[in-house]
């Protein structure tokens, strides 16, 4: 896991989750050395079993989901960023579409994520790093 600050970021891991198979199927297809291969796969897997330990929350409202954030110990934070890596982007990152992506997606187009917002002409996630 990547940790800053005792925060772990679900949805960097989970970019990383994804960059990391590129990066063993293209060492694969080059035929690097295998050790090398299997280590970049078991870090892989290490990452991905710590998302589905410390990643998913189970939401009253909309069961399980992902967290932006986590700190492995219970604690989380519940939003999204209008960016890449996103947790909306998942899908699109060639991660998962889920039940726990398809129940994410769902909060975070919902007033309950901090950062969305709607208006007369529009409505959608924004940032913690613009203002409104």
């Amino acid at each position: 896991m990547v940790y800053f600050e005792n925060i772990i970021f679900s949805l960097s891991n989970i970019f990383a989750v994804v960059v990391l198979g590129y990066i063993a199927e293209m060492l694969e297809a080059i035929g690097y050395d295998k050790t090398l291969v299997d280590d970049v796969n078991l870090l892989k897997e290490q990452i991905e079993e710590g998302i589905n330990k410390f990643g998913i929350i189970n939401h009253e409202k909309y069961g399980k989901v992902y967290a932006c954030e986590t700190d492995g110990m219970g604690n989380h934070i519940l939003f999204d960023d209008a960016n890449v890596p996103s947790l909306l982007s998942i899908p699109y990152l060639g991660y998962k579409n889920d039940e726990v992506y398809k129940n994410t997606r769902k909060l975070i187009l919902s007033p309950e994520n901090p950062y969305y917002y709607e208006g007369k002409f529009a409505k959608g996630i924004g940032s913690p790093h613009t203002p409104e």
